[in-house]
């Protein structure tokens, strides 16, 4: 029990503006709230379904759900906070350019000596 108290405190930050400012607005608490709920619900009702959830992970399922979810909200008006949103713009400028290149089977590598480095 203690190390669940630990979890919501910890999560609480999600709540505030910035992570330690002034609590966000009402409607997006809920919103986070609900969203929240509707995640932990799928998961659970997921892995009750026998043919499915055997070829189809619940965690994967609730996350794929969670997001039409999301977007139906959205496009019904409910505002939603989105990772630009919480960790801003710039964190998210390059695109594939900031990828690292594909680089197999390394340089240098001798297949033949049985060692790889």
């Amino acid at each position: 029990n203690g190390l669940a108290i630990v979890m919501i405190e910890a999560q609480m930050r999600q709540y505030h503006v910035g992570g330690s400012g002034p609590w966000l607005p009402k409607e997006d608490i809920v919103g986070m709230t609900i969203t929240a709920l509707f995640a932990m619900a799928a998961a659970v009702v997921w892995s009750r379904i026998p043919r499915v959830s055997s070829w189809l992970p619940a965690p994967l399922a609730s996350v794929i759900l969670t997001t039409i979810f999301a977007i139906v909200c959205e496009s019904a008006g409910m505002s939603r906070r989105t990772l630009k949103d919480v960790a801003g713009t710039e964190t998210f400028v390059g695109g594939r350019t900031t990828l690292p290149s594909w680089d197999f089977p390394p340089a240098g590598v001798n297949w033949h000596d049985g060692h790889m480095w």
